[in-house]
């Protein structure tokens, strides 16, 4: 038995926070008081800046110091750790004492004044000959450089590959060597065709016959073992056959038709029988395992034997083909097109055969088996699939480039080049989860990548196509000179040069790739070396040493001071041996992308919530599959990745450009921003890992590049990949519902100018789908002013019938009246766009960030200030002593209530 995980669970982790989380000043009431939540959305600086006037709104209304939780995403948490780490390093994690010193007007505070000069936050100096802009090119091709040298490096062995087989093939056959044979040796084709296909048929039947055996999940019954057992061999036996057919032609002539289907019935039936039997002899009886009589089990035999007949009779016409094959591709071009298509062909006739089978069975098949079929047809489909187009390219892509016209290559690579930069710059621009309208940009990004990767895979076959046809390689290989204007000629001409570079050489090219391969992996950090740590630098240097800015001790050259960071678990301390936390305690939301995860009801969102905070970092939910299991997995955040900075959990919130982006994904843009190093998330270990979860980064690196590069992140690795949190929710509220706060106010800075209110909407719907919680809140009440009051009606906790209190949600959103200052009109009058200008813009002037900032100030005042006098005299009236957000949010529904 495994020891059991050392983890915290969720509860255990909420428990502590309402234990630690400092009350504020005079209050005593104990963890069990009502909590109020702030969250500040993603949205880049944009959101950054107009929260910053939401928090000197609030500081000046003395309101800052009502939340418990500050949520922050993305954008929202640059300001939400710079706000962190001034009431931790200014006022002694007293936010009472950092409220003072927030206020607008006047003599500004140091680290906001230190925040209007970092603006610009990524190249501080624009200019494009600036140190900055220089450094940020130099740091990106660095990384570039290396990467792109891995990938190449593999896919340039994968290349080679094909060559080698082609080669292996033929020295089978007797057809390759210093003196090939005039006649094929058909027997290791055949022999070692049938004696895969017969294993492959084995394991089907095993897998067939024991309809208990999954629930023990034995390999075989596993996708890898299908894929190792049954897929690859099925695959392999293919080409051999096939390659048997197109070699021994003449002799398979005199075979009769008769004889083709006796073949069959000899190659499909016993095998098959034999696995179906030791299917049920071996496998797990259940009592749902059906019981089969003599004559059932006769029929089904003569079922098989149809079927295989059928199958001989497709050999046949399949003996007819390579014949032709043969005519048409003599010699060395033969070899490849047999390879490359006919053995997607005969797999596709194997797939005939068990469709047959299949039907002939009817009912004798059961449901789930049918099933079974169909995910292992589609399997054989794609193996079909990648196959004929990696030997096809490797083959005819050097052919095509000496045949193709010099301006029309030239064209192409324009074309090409383009199509990948648009791709690029398409793919960086993600939007929020919530977001499912597809534009003209969206059709282009998912459609540029597959142009790039066929081009990708074609100018590298090119190239390792004139590198093996140097004379260091190749003695006898000559420049041939476009004779013909037909393709097919000059195909043929250049399959010359194809034979004659020495084996030994493209062996050792090939296995010298992949191992070269293998160990920049190992070498080359995979979180090192993306743009994540140019990204965290800068906001390192802009939000957090703001608080500092007066103790910065920059270094001359760089202008970084590494003293600028601060661990996130230090914003909790422990005065009198108790341990305590600031308030309001920070929650820093990321996605956990689940891209290759086989939960069903998650295709839409490919991911889950993952939490940084003071005390713990971890996920919890429950898999939406019949099971329902809890997955709920936390580790201390001192000890978890070596101890957690607040730099990392900032950069990493706001990771929107990246390959596996949640709701996003799709799998050629992953692909291509993968090889263009457009990687800003981060590898981070696996809280449910009790090997790694102390570690920053994986061991072998390789690995997860490949994971990120074919899309292939899940919750279940030892490392996880997480990204931006508005991937998952962009609004912030999940983590304050998941903590059932009783008044939650969120700001929603995030790019939507067309008010189509996609954060609330898919924030509202992840919360119902995830812990049942209904909010109820009218987004029209935005029509008339700047935010909008709802209810939030949790459900009883578990194991009690007692329904809770209804909570308030109070949502607050950038938008002009025509009341503001005449400074935000005219700034609306010269840039349309304000205030939902666009996230990819992250270079702020001075008046960008001036009127972004006084339009949060602006609005929080309006939002709070007439109502928060009345809330302190319903309250004093009252009696009541506690906090005034609650009187507050009540107000402001009541006021909804009576304008509706």
């Amino acid at each position: 038995m495994p020891d059991a995980p050392t983890s915290l669970d969720w509860d255990t982790v909420h428990a502590q926070e309402r234990a630690t989380i400092r009350e504020p000043d005079g209050r005593h009431d104990g963890p069990d008081r009502p909590l109020t939540g702030l969250a500040f959305s993603g949205g880049g600086i944009r959101s950054a800046t107009f929260n910053l006037g939401i928090v000197q709104a609030l500081a000046e209304l003395r309101l800052l110091r009502q939340f418990d939780y500050l949520s922050c995403v993305s954008g929202g948490g640059y300001i939400g750790g710079w706000l962190s780490a001034f009431i931790h390093l200014k006022c002694n994690g007293r936010v009472e004492d950092a409220e003072p010193q927030l206020h607008s007007g006047g003599s500004e505070n140091p680290a906001i004044r230190f925040l209007r000069s970092y603006s610009n936050y990524l190249t501080p100096k624009a200019s494009f000959f600036s140190a900055d802009t220089l450094t940020a090119v130099a740091t990106y091709l660095r990384n570039l450089y290396l990467n792109l040298v891995l990938l190449l490096l593999a896919l340039g062995g994968l290349l080679l590959l094909p060559r080698l087989m082609v080669w292996f093939v033929r020295w089978l056959t007797g057809w390759e060597g210093a003196h090939a044979a005039t006649d094929a040796s058909l027997l290791p084709l055949f022999g070692g065709g049938i004696l895969l296909i017969v294993m492959a048929m084995l394991v089907i039947g095993l897998n067939l016959g024991s309809r208990g055996a999954f629930k023990s999940r034995p390999f075989y019954t596993r996708q890898t073992g299908v894929l190792t057992l049954v897929v690859l061999p099925v695959l392999l036996s293919a080409w051999l056959i096939a390659y048997g057919f197109y070699a021994g032609a003449a002799k398979l002539d005199r075979i009769s038709l008769g004889g083709w289907v006796l073949w069959g019935m000899l190659v499909y039936v016993p095998p098959w029988l034999i696995g179906w039997a030791l299917g049920r002899f071996f496998g797990h009886r259940t009592d749902d395992q059906p019981r089969f009589s003599l004559g059932r089990i006769v029929a089904m035999g003569g079922f098989a034997l149809l079927a295989g007949a059928l199958g001989g009779l497709l050999l046949a016409a399949f003996a007819e083909l390579t014949e032709w094959i043969r005519q048409v591709g003599t010699g060395y071009s033969g070899s490849w097109i047999v390879s490359a298509l006919a053995t997607a062909l005969l797999l596709k006739f194997y797939s005939l055969t068990v469709v047959a089978h299949i039907g002939l069975m009817g009912r004798y098949f059961s449901h789930d088996s049918r099933e079974w079929w169909s995910r292992l047809g589609g399997w054989i489909l794609l193996a079909a699939l990648v196959w004929a187009t990696l030997f096809s390219i490797v083959y005819i892509a050097p052919a095509f480039f000496r045949w193709a016209p010099e301006a029309f290559v030239a064209a192409g690579g324009l074309t090409w080049v383009l199509s990948t930069l648009s791709g690029v710059l398409l793919g960086r621009a993600g939007k929020t989860a919530g977001d499912a309208r597809k534009t003209w940009r969206d059709r282009a990004a998912q459609l540029m990548p597959y142009v790039f990767v066929v081009g990708l895979l074609g100018l590298l076959s090119f190239g390792l196509h004139q590198l093996l046809m140097l004379p260091v390689f190749c003695a006898g290989c000559e420049e041939h000179v476009r004779t013909s204007t037909q393709f097919m000629d000059v195909l043929r001409q250049e399959a010359v040069n194809f034979q004659r570079p020495a084996i030994a050489w493209v062996a050792i090219l090939c296995i010298g790739s992949l191992a070269a391969a293998a160990a920049l992996a190992w070498r080359i950090d995979v979180n090192l070396f993306s743009i994540y740590h140019f990204y965290r630098q800068r906001l390192v240097r802009s939000y957090l040493g703001a608080s500092r800015c007066k103790l910065r001790v920059p270094h001359p050259f760089t202008g970084f001071d590494p003293r600028d960071d601060l661990r996130l678990a230090d914003l909790c301390s422990m005065p009198l041996g108790q341990p305590q936390c600031q308030r309001p305690y920070p929650i820093h939301n990321t996605a956990m992308n689940l891209v290759a995860g086989k939960q069903l009801a998650w295709q839409e969102r490919r991911a889950a919530a993952f939490a940084f905070t003071p005390m713990a970092c971890g996920y919890s939910f429950t898999l939406p599959d019949e099971k329902g299991q809890l997955l709920s997995h936390y580790r201390p955040t001192a000890q978890y990745m070596e101890g957690v900075w607040m730099g990392s959990v900032m950069a990493i919130s706001g990771a929107a450009a990246s390959p596996n982006m949640g709701y996003h994904s799709s799998p050629a843009l992953t692909f291509l921003m993968t090889v263009f190093n457009v990687r800003l998330g981060h590898w981070s270990p696996n809280p449910a890992s009790e090997k790694h979860w102390t570690k920053h980064d994986p061991p072998f690196g390789g690995i997860y590049l490949l994971s990120e590069l074919f899309g292939h992140t899940q919750h279940s690795s030892p490392f996880v990949y997480l990204s931006d949190g508005g991937h998952f929710e962009n609004l912030g509220i999940y983590e304050l519902v998941r903590r059932r706060c009783t008044c939650i106010v969120a700001i929603d800075a995030g790019e939507d100018g067309d008010s189509h209110f996609e954060d609330l909407g898919n924030a509202i719907r992840k919360c119902y789908a995830d812990f049942g919680v209904v909010i109820d809140i009218h987004a029209e009440d935005l029509e008339s002013g700047y935010s909008a009051i709802g209810r939030i009606r949790y459900p009883p906790r578990a194991g009690s019938q007692e329904q809770p209190a209804e909570g308030h949600l109070l949502y607050i959103k950038p938008r002009l009246t025509g009341t503001e200052p005449a400074d935000l009109l005219n700034y609306k009058r010269t840039h349309s766009g304000f205030p939902h200008e666009s996230t990819t813009d992250q270079w702020f002037d001075e008046s960008q960030f001036e009127s972004y900032r006084k339009l949060g100030h602006y609005i929080g005042k309006a939002v709070f200030d007439a109502a928060l006098i009345e809330a302190i005299q319903r309250q004093e009236m009252a009696g009541d002593s506690g906090p005034v957000l609650p009187w507050l949010c009540e107000i402001l529904r009541e006021r909804r209530d009576e304008t509706a």
